[in-house]
């Protein structure tokens, strides 16, 4: 069973992270799903929660080891999708410690390296809130246990080749 009180559908929430941004309060949760006979893996929506809040709170609601973590985590650098005239609404609103700290190269490397010490077998980072510089790092860095997020392709959770 994966944590206290999933029952015997092997799926749950992380509950609610709050987390403060520049336009204000927000919480958010992603869905964690246990895969038989690998662990747990955490289904991440859009990531203002950022990294080390969902692997804590991860450790503090499950008892499976984590397998693998797919969608948002919004890592918006060298800069986010999502602009407003000049302004990179994503980089400077959405992530980071406010408009004048927006996340750095080395938070993102800090975070992918929490990652890594975790041994995932399964990372997918969605395109949404992350750039493509930060997913190909991802990519070479995870090397077989990466999978792109892409509209209609699935992705198949299974062992390591």
């Amino acid at each position: 069973q994966l944590g206290e009180g999933v029952g015997s559908t092997g799926i749950g929430t992380t509950g609610t992270i709050p987390r403060q941004l520049t336009l204000g309060w927000i919480e958010e949760q992603a869905l964690v799903v246990n895969v038989a006979g690998l662990g747990g893996v955490i289904i991440v929506g859009c990531g203002h929660q950022k990294v080390p809040n969902l692997l804590r709170r991860y450790d503090e609601a499950f008892s499976e080891p984590l397998y693998g973590i797919v969608g948002g985590l919004h890592f918006t650098v060298p800069e986010g999708r999502i602009k407003f005239g000049p302004l990179d609404v994503q980089r400077h609103l959405a992530s980071g410690s406010g408009v004048f700290n927006p996340i750095s190269m080395e938070e993102v490397e800090q975070e992918i390296a929490m990652l890594k010490k975790r041994n995932l077998g399964l990372i997918a980072v969605s395109a949404h809130d992350s750039s493509d510089e930060v997913i190909e790092l991802i990519r070479r860095e995870f090397g077989e246990a990466h999978r792109y997020v892409r509209v209609g392709e699935e992705i198949v959770i299974s062992a390591p080749r």
